[in-house]
């Protein structure tokens, strides 16, 4: 039996192969801005969105180790699309 580690990545990585897959993961990406800022002036509204960016980060990082190249196309497409770094 494989490893929990290895069969989670190799099933992002067929989630990744998907195009339905891919829009998924971009959507999830939007909804948790992971390279925003997670900054409110009410305290209990930045503990909320520093969670749901934290979300968006272990997301990415598990990407970045399931399939870098496609990692890295994600984060264009997102950066694009939020016009993060523009």
């Amino acid at each position: 039996m494989e490893a929990p580690k290895n069969q989670s990545a190799d099933d992002l990585r067929a989630l990744l192969a998907l195009a339905e897959g891919q829009r998924f993961l971009h959507r999830l990406l939007l909804a948790t801005g992971p390279l925003a800022s997670g900054y409110e002036a009410e305290p209990n509204a930045t503990a909320f969105k520093q969670g749901v960016r934290w979300v968006g980060l272990w997301l990415l990082r598990e990407i970045l180790e399931a399939n870098p190249g496609q990692a890295a196309a994600l984060l264009a497409d997102y950066v694009q699309t939020k016009g993060v770094l523009s």
